[in-house]
């Protein structure tokens, strides 16, 4: 939207300024845009204001001493998005004997220059006069009294103008029903002022370590006005809304001092009063930290849960949540993360039972992942084989005998079998069949076979029957899946 004004000559404004302010109407105190004229204004200039929002303005027209949009205000009107060109004339002063045709005696005022102008007439000291009262407007340019009245010497008038609208023409109907004005691309840290409100704020970075953006001042953003954060190509991460100076952005109850997006995330932001609350968004806010199963692990905003290590600066939003929504047992060290149990007899001996925890990586600049997926991270199950592929199941704990974060061990629990028969044997080599106890069953009774030799242990190892296959945990029939956590 643009304004543009012709500004009407002021010869009886001597000496001061003459300032021309745009003011949004949903907050007629806070300048948009301003334009200062110096005196003498002795002929008519021309004002534009380009590139605005389709909103309605309030434009004033200050006498001021400082050039500042304050003073003595000569003219106000209101402009909307169907106003295309507007012309406005500042108060015309005519004092009788010293204004040009306008003497002492007069009983009317003659000026061609407020033809097709619409105004009223201020007599100082007595007030408006009434037209068709008082006095009667000329189509030709200028006034006359009709009560019979006759203009002392010295006496003042005051002719105050109505804009002027030469062409109007309404939006179409994309424009008048345009929520945002415009994008406004941001690809690096940077501190917005109030003309990027009504505006999508698209955010892609050519660096992956998160960005700053901060929001304009409240003091100079007017209540209601929207703005839009689109988080949205480039290479970053993450990137950081910050709340200007002591504002607050109040999401789900609470006033915050930053809220991150992440890739292809959308966030709605309006100003009330020093707090910027959020009208709608599109990201995983409220789910940061939540574990989830996929078959893909291309699922937007996730990581498979692998143990991989982690920049603080480009998962910022991740690293909050372990650091401020987990106990704190959760959390360990890179050296207890990577600590191998040695306690022999141990549930977990030879295990690497904190794996299954966050680390706090290099204690400064990265963290670390659980591994909750089937990984040779666990090590082996014994200190003679090579590490195997073991875990990777999560199982839901009551808080009390089990508490989140904390490795259980393969078992195996009570079970019943029908054994039809037993044969135990010490082999030798000159004498294969030696020590033999055998136990079974014939058609009629139990068969005991002692041989001579007494058996102080012997090693049963169990199998498939069907396919011989042997493995290193007991699992029941499963499909297998991404374990995915949200940042």
């Amino acid at each position: 939207m643009n304004i543009f004004l012709s500004l009407s000559a002021a010869p009886g404004i001597t000496a001061n300024k003459l300032v021309v302010a745009i003011y949004d109407s949903s907050a007629p105190t806070v300048v948009v845009a301003s334009q200062v004229f110096n005196a003498p204004h002795s002929a008519p200039v021309n004002v534009a204001f380009t590139g605005l929002s389709p909103i309605i303005y309030i434009i004033n027209t200050w006498e001021s001493t400082d050039g500042s949009a304050s003073g003595v205000l000569r003219h106000s009107f209101i402009a909307t998005p169907e106003s295309q060109n507007t012309v406005s004339r500042a108060d015309l002063f005519i004092t009788a004997g010293v204004t040009t045709g306008f003497n002492a005696g007069a009983t009317q005022y003659i000026d061609t220059s407020l033809v097709d102008w619409v105004y009223t007439v201020e007599q100082r000291g007595v007030g408006s006069l009434v037209i068709g009262t008082d006095i009667q407007i000329f189509s030709t340019g200028g006034w006359a009294f009709i009560n019979g009245y006759v203009v002392q010497g010295g006496e003042v008038f005051v002719m105050h103008f109505q804009p002027t609208i030469s062409i109007q023409s309404g939006l179409t109907s994309q424009v008048a029903g345009a929520l945002y004005t415009d994008e406004l691309l941001v690809t690096a840290t940077i501190t917005l002022d109030s003309t990027s409100l009504g505006k999508v704020v698209r955010l892609a970075s050519t660096s992956a370590t998160a960005f700053n953006v901060t929001l304009p001042p409240s003091s100079s953003s007017p209540n209601m006005k929207q703005i839009c954060f689109l988080s949205q190509g480039g290479a970053h991460t993450m990137v950081n809304i910050v709340a200007n100076g002591s504002d607050t952005i109040n999401f789900l109850g609470q006033n915050l001092t930053s809220l991150a997006l992440a890739q292809n995330e959308e966030i709605e932001l309006y100003n009330y009063s020093g707090t910027w609350r959020v009208k709608s968004e599109s990201t995983n806010l409220k789910s940061v930290g939540e574990l989830l199963y996929s078959l893909s692990k291309l699922v937007p905003n996730t990581l498979v849960c692998d143990g991989r290590s982690l920049s603080r600066a480009q998962y910022p939003r991740l690293w909050n949540f372990i650091n401020t929504k987990l106990d704190s047992s959760l959390i360990v060290s890179e050296a207890t993360w990577n600590l191998q149990d040695s306690t022999v007899g141990s549930e977990t001996y030879l295990l690497y039972p904190n794996k299954i925890k966050f680390s706090t990586g290099d204690g400064s600049t990265t963290f670390r992942l659980p591994v909750l997926v089937a990984s040779t991270a666990f090590g082996a199950l014994d200190n003679t084989s090579a590490p195997r592929t073991i875990g990777g199941f999560l199982r839901g704990i009551d808080d009390t005998k089990r508490m989140p974060g904390t490795l259980q061990v393969d078992g195996v629990g009570n079970y019943r079998a029908d054994i039809p028969g037993i044969e135990v044997r010490l082999a030798t080599a000159t004498n294969p069949n030696n020590a033999v106890l055998a136990l079974g069953l014939t058609s009629s009774s139990l068969v005991v076979n002692y041989g001579n030799t007494v058996i102080s242990g012997a090693l049963i190892q169990g199998k498939n029957g069907t396919s011989s296959r042997i493995n290193y945990e007991t699992t029941v029939m499963n499909i297998g899946a991404y374990a995915l956590i949200k940042y």
